[in-house]
Protein backbone atom coordinates (compact mmCIF):
# COMPACT_ATOMS: atom_id res chain seq x y z
CA UNK A 1 0.00 0.00 0.00
CA UNK A 2 1.12 3.71 -0.83
CA UNK A 3 1.21 5.86 1.50
CA UNK A 4 0.76 9.79 1.17
CA UNK A 5 3.37 12.62 1.12
CA UNK A 6 3.24 15.02 3.01
CA UNK A 7 3.94 18.59 1.56
CA UNK A 8 5.26 20.60 3.98
CA UNK A 9 6.41 24.05 2.88
CA UNK A 10 5.21 24.64 -0.22
CA UNK A 11 2.88 27.57 0.39
CA UNK A 12 6.58 29.04 1.91
CA UNK A 13 8.40 28.34 -1.15
CA UNK A 14 5.55 30.56 -3.21
CA UNK A 15 7.26 33.06 -6.09
CA UNK A 16 7.70 36.22 -5.24
CA UNK A 17 5.96 38.87 -6.90
CA UNK A 18 7.86 41.90 -8.56
CA UNK A 19 6.81 45.38 -7.99
CA UNK A 20 4.60 47.49 -10.22
CA UNK A 21 6.46 48.85 -13.40
CA UNK A 22 9.75 46.56 -12.54
CA UNK A 23 9.85 45.04 -16.24
CA UNK A 24 9.57 48.83 -17.61
CA UNK A 25 12.92 49.64 -15.64
CA UNK A 26 15.91 50.45 -17.75
CA UNK A 27 18.80 48.02 -16.77
CA UNK A 28 22.81 48.77 -17.70
CA UNK A 29 24.78 46.03 -18.60
CA UNK A 30 28.17 46.11 -16.18
CA UNK A 31 30.72 48.49 -17.68
CA UNK A 32 28.24 50.33 -19.54
CA UNK A 33 28.10 54.20 -18.67
CA UNK A 34 24.74 54.96 -16.86
CA UNK A 35 22.87 57.70 -16.64
CA UNK A 36 22.39 59.02 -12.83
CA UNK A 37 20.73 62.34 -10.82
CA UNK A 38 23.85 62.70 -8.35
CA UNK A 39 24.12 65.27 -6.34
CA UNK A 40 27.00 66.44 -4.41
CA UNK A 41 27.58 67.13 -0.79
CA UNK A 42 28.46 70.57 0.72
CA UNK A 43 31.72 69.96 3.19
CA UNK A 44 30.26 69.11 6.97
CA UNK A 45 31.55 67.11 9.62
CA UNK A 46 29.96 63.91 8.42
CA UNK A 47 31.27 64.34 4.81
CA UNK A 48 31.24 66.19 1.78
CA UNK A 49 33.40 67.95 -0.49
CA UNK A 50 34.92 71.17 -0.50
CA UNK A 51 35.74 71.22 -4.25
CA UNK A 52 34.12 70.38 -7.87
CA UNK A 53 34.08 66.93 -9.20
CA UNK A 54 35.03 66.62 -12.91
CA UNK A 55 35.30 64.06 -15.14
CA UNK A 56 38.32 62.45 -14.07
CA UNK A 57 36.57 61.19 -10.83
CA UNK A 58 36.64 58.15 -9.22
CA UNK A 59 34.67 57.52 -6.09
CA UNK A 60 33.87 53.94 -4.69
CA UNK A 61 30.13 53.74 -5.02
CA UNK A 62 27.27 51.34 -2.44
CA UNK A 63 24.35 50.50 -4.63
CA UNK A 64 21.72 50.16 -2.71
CA UNK A 65 23.80 49.49 0.83
CA UNK A 66 25.72 47.08 -0.82
CA UNK A 67 29.48 46.40 -1.45
CA UNK A 68 31.49 49.47 -3.06
CA UNK A 69 32.63 49.33 -6.13
CA UNK A 70 35.03 51.88 -7.58
CA UNK A 71 32.92 53.85 -10.66
CA UNK A 72 33.84 56.70 -13.54
CA UNK A 73 32.17 59.99 -13.31
CA UNK A 74 31.34 61.44 -16.87
CA UNK A 75 29.87 65.30 -16.83
CA UNK A 76 27.93 65.13 -20.06
CA UNK A 77 28.84 68.84 -22.09
CA UNK A 78 31.79 69.36 -19.68
CA UNK A 79 32.12 71.38 -16.45
CA UNK A 80 32.02 69.90 -12.58
CA UNK A 81 29.55 69.38 -10.21
CA UNK A 82 29.97 71.66 -7.52
CA UNK A 83 29.40 70.55 -3.41
CA UNK A 84 25.75 71.23 -2.85
CA UNK A 85 24.13 70.67 -6.35
CA UNK A 86 22.55 68.40 -8.64
CA UNK A 87 23.40 67.22 -11.78
CA UNK A 88 22.44 64.43 -14.07
CA UNK A 89 26.03 63.20 -15.22
CA UNK A 90 27.15 58.98 -16.35
CA UNK A 91 28.65 56.65 -14.10
CA UNK A 92 30.47 53.64 -15.57
CA UNK A 93 30.30 51.26 -12.76
CA UNK A 94 31.73 47.29 -12.93
CA UNK A 95 28.71 46.21 -11.90
CA UNK A 96 24.88 46.10 -13.38
CA UNK A 97 22.82 48.66 -13.09
CA UNK A 98 18.81 49.46 -12.93
CA UNK A 99 16.57 52.53 -13.44
CA UNK A 100 15.52 53.41 -9.88
CA UNK A 101 18.72 52.30 -8.12
CA UNK A 102 20.14 54.10 -5.54
CA UNK A 103 23.43 55.13 -4.63
CA UNK A 104 26.03 56.60 -1.90
CA UNK A 105 29.82 57.43 -3.29
CA UNK A 106 32.58 57.91 -1.18
CA UNK A 107 35.56 58.82 -0.58
CA UNK A 108 37.88 56.39 1.32
CA UNK A 109 35.61 56.54 4.89
CA UNK A 110 33.75 59.24 4.28
CA UNK A 111 30.23 59.67 2.25
CA UNK A 112 30.41 62.45 -0.34
CA UNK A 113 27.43 62.59 -2.54
CA UNK A 114 24.10 60.78 -3.57
CA UNK A 115 22.25 59.58 -6.47
CA UNK A 116 19.93 57.75 -8.33
CA UNK A 117 20.39 55.48 -11.50
CA UNK A 118 17.62 57.29 -14.13
CA UNK A 119 16.72 55.92 -17.63
CA UNK A 120 19.17 57.07 -20.32
CA UNK A 121 18.59 60.50 -21.91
Amino acid sequence: MFKPLLMVGLLAASPVMAQPGAADRHHYPAGQAATVDFSLQERSPRGGRTTSIYRTYRPNVSFDGGPRVECVVAVPGGGGVAPGTTRRITLTCPVPLREGQTFEAFERDRPVGTGVVTAPL
